[in-house]
């Protein structure tokens, strides 16, 4: 079967009670191959029970190399699994059996090769490979949990945090602190919508530099009147996981 798509495929359900076995899905895999498939996503939810309490995470696998950007955060972009959290997080509520959430994750789905100048130790390579398969997200700061992910001695191999002289550091959030991220996200949801229906279609792309550009690979390209609409580039500088919340509690405060 031919399409017109670059990529075609499905995604397979991994959490709980919907595990595939390894056979399934090499069935799948022949089966939608001649339909004219070339991609298969895996999803997949975490959870765990401590103390009666039960968590949950989502993980997005990744085959090409995926950042957890703060600032992008903070402009309405990449909210994808945080809105499969909350989500999820919602229902459960609703539906009388609530769940805490315990993070977001991106997993690399690959593992590339590295190149090595003749006479580098292979150890080197090793290095750098490790480097690549650690996790990239926000994750509840409870070491209970965090050691449920990862059955980690001094230091995780994985996951996005190390120890500090006064406790955890890294890409970690309190349950408080998930809670602003739950009402700063609906909240950009709600604006995105408000927008839409406004009918504003004035050119509003992200900006960071002529590498990292919305522009760059924009499908509508070539019907965009720059010359007449006038571009209105948002340009935005990184920043810390402490000027991000910082900047979320200003936002949920003032507007």
């Amino acid at each position: 079967m031919e399409h017109t798509f670059k990529t075609f495929g499905t995604m397979l359900d991994c959490s709980r009670n919907a595990v595939m076995t390894a056979e399934s899905v090499k069935r799948w895999v022949d089966l939608t191959a001649k339909l004219g498939c070339n991609t298969l996503h895996l999803y997949m939810e975490d959870t765990y029970e401590v103390d009666g309490r039960r968590y949950f995470r989502i993980i997005d696998y990744k085959t090409g190399h995926k950042d957890f950007d703060y600032a992008e955060l903070l402009y309405g972009k990449n909210l994808q699994m945080l809105l499969y959290l909350f989500a999820l997080e919602s229902y459960q509520r609703r539906a009388g059996t609530p769940m805490q959430p315990a993070g977001v994750l991106y997993v690399p789905g690959r593992c590339d090769m590295v190149k090595l100048k003749p006479g580098e130790d292979p150890a080197q390579a090793d290095a750098e490979r490790q480097k690549d398969l650690r996790r990239k997200g926000l994750l509840l700061n409870d070491e209970a949990v965090l050691h449920a992910m990862e059955a980690y001695e001094k230091k995780p191999q994985y996951l996005p945090f190390a120890p500090g002289p006064d406790g955890l550091i890294g890409d970690l959030a309190s349950p408080a602190q998930l809670a602003e991220l739950e009402r700063f996200v609906n909240g950009q949801v709600e604006a995105m919508i408000d927008e839409i229906l406004s009918g504003a279609t004035a050119p509003n792309p992200i900006d960071r530099g002529p590498s990292d550009s919305e522009c760059k690979y924009c499908d509508f390209s070539s019907a965009c009147h720059k010359d007449v609409c006038g571009v209105n580039a948002r340009r935005f500088a990184s920043v810390t996981p402490e000027e991000f919340w910082q900047a979320l509690e200003r936002r949920l405060e003032h507007g």
